[in-house]
């Protein structure tokens, strides 16, 4: 966990209410709705073998860009999946 997600996880934990900890991030990354209490989400993307060169045109991209990595991953996404969904048939 990051050190920004750590600090809000320790704020959510300082609330003492179960609840709030149960569906926490930082509680149950598998299934959760919050990450101390602030509405975020992850993705956590793993590149290995072969698709480490793919990891690598990301960078590339991003720096070409001037975005950091996530940013462009976003942005990527925002293009060519999630732009595309809201087409109609």
């Amino acid at each position: 966990m990051s050190t920004s997600m750590g600090r809000d996880a320790t704020f959510t934990w300082q609330t003492k209410d179960p609840e709030v900890c149960r569906s926490c991030y930082g509680s149950f990354p598998e299934d959760y709705s919050h990450v101390g209490t602030r509405d975020i989400r992850r993705l956590d993307v793993l590149w290995m073998g072969d698709e480490v060169t793919e990891y690598d045109s990301l960078v590339k991209g991003a720096g070409n860009d001037r975005q950091n990595v996530p940013e462009y991953v976003k942005s990527v996404l925002r293009e060519n999946v999630l732009n595309r969904s809201k087409e109609p048939d």
